[in-house]
């Protein structure tokens, strides 16, 4: 695996905020993002639609592996230098539920904890530069 590509959504603030975190991070493993809304994601990965990527996170090896929810979540912390190590805490199988509920709780209310923490998304702040 030498690249990850995360599929995310541009209009949302905690959406973009992590992948600007992400890109931020020093990467063993190559992140790349795609917003939900290009056109190249239904070039690029015909089909995938159908695994519902606006209701949950999905990242794709360029091996064209695909992991969704809180495994997508896992994989990209363990993509990341600082964060291998809590990702397989993470992973395993004593605190996976734990990462699964975290995932959940996170991803069901990503607009509402926005809009509380008044982040804002990519299409406002394309540079992430913008104001917190």
């Amino acid at each position: 695996m030498n690249r990850l590509t995360v599929l995310y959504d541009a209009s949302c603030g905690l959406c973009a905020n992590c992948r600007h975190w992400l890109e931020s991070q020093n990467q063993v493993i190559p992140l790349e993002f795609l917003d939900l809304a290009s056109p190249a994601l239904d070039r690029r990965y015909p089909g995938l639609r159908r695994l519902q990527p606006d209701k949950q996170m999905i990242v794709v090896s360029d091996a064209g592996e695909i992991w969704q929810g809180e495994a997508a979540w896992l994989l990209c912390l363990h993509a990341l230098l600082y964060y291998q190590t809590w990702a397989a805490r993470l992973a395993h199988p004593a605190l996976r539920p734990l990462a699964r509920a975290l995932y959940r709780v996170v991803s069901r209310h990503r607009q509402p904890l926005s809009q509380l923490l008044r982040l804002t998304s990519a299409e406002h702040c394309p540079t992430g530069a913008c104001p917190r």
